[in-house]
């Protein structure tokens, strides 16, 4: 009788909780890359994983914002990802619609994975060639912040066989990536863990304004940010003010191994 409470109570729990499963989602056009993080932001239980598996060069204008507390990772097999900063039907001279092209506002976005097979950690992330991104965009923004009342912190993790390339912004934190919290709070925290890969020749443009702001070319580690550059390479990338591959500001934490 015992065994058949606890079995009933088991199964309950279950129910509630959920349990844990890992989707696969096969992208070959903007579209379906659009339509797969929003798959994925409605997932609000965040207990299953999922993977996004590139299987074509794709080229989009639409930024990818992951809100949900899933485990997200992208599989590259080979392929670029490539932004263009603004609608290809927008006037030539317009300026750059899109801000940045990976936001992460809560749960863990992997780029990669620690052990891969053949070629699917490779991937390239870059903007589109001639193009130059909005004003105060980065490549990837890892967002810490308070949500509905609720404290939700952001991590990334970067592997082998990725590389974030050609990125170039004005007055900007970061035009790779760009580490921090909304919000002044103990409790919060972007991190990202760079295990490999590279990130090259990226750069933030001087555009001649008081206010201009060109801190940290590859990576800028803001408030309540944490870098831990645990192997992989920054190199080529550069500003006019401080950090061309890697500055800490505010009150970001980093921890680095290799900066070239």
């Amino acid at each position: 009788m015992r065994k058949c409470v606890f079995i009933i109570f088991l199964l309950l729990i279950l129910i509630r909780v959920g349990v844990a499963e890992t989707k696969f989602i096969d992208v070959d056009s903007a579209d379906k890359l659009t339509k797969a993080v929003e798959v994925i932001n409605s997932d609000k239980s965040g207990v299953n994983d999922y993977v996004i598996r590139i299987t074509k060069d794709i080229e989009t204008y639409q930024p990818l914002s992951f809100t949900s507390k899933a485990t997200k990772t992208i599989l590259g097999n080979g392929h670029t990802l490539t932004l263009c900063p603004k609608s290809p039907s927008a006037p030539p001279s317009s300026a750059p619609e899109v801000d940045s092209f990976i936001m992460i506002w809560d749960g863990t976005l992997n780029l990669g994975k620690a052990n891969p097979t053949e070629n699917e950690n490779l991937l390239i992330i870059r903007q589109a060639t001639g193009t130059t991104g909005a004003d105060s965009s980065s490549c990837i923004q890892v967002i810490a912040n308070i949500l509905d009342g609720e404290k939700r912190n952001a991590t990334l993790n970067m592997y082998d066989g990725v590389t974030i390339s050609e990125w170039e912004t004005y007055n900007s934190y970061g035009a790779a990536v760009r580490i921090f919290a909304h919000q002044f709070d103990d409790d919060l925290k972007a991190t990202f863990n760079m295990h490999g890969g590279e990130i090259n020749n990226c750069r933030i443009l001087y555009d001649d304004l008081p206010e201009s702001v060109q801190i940290g070319g590859g990576v800028a580690v803001m408030k309540n940010g944490e870098f831990n550059m645990l192997d992989g390479i920054i190199s080529g990338c550069r500003v006019s003010d401080n950090g061309g591959g890697v500055c800490l500001t505010f009150t970001g934490q980093r921890s680095k191994k290799y900066i070239n």
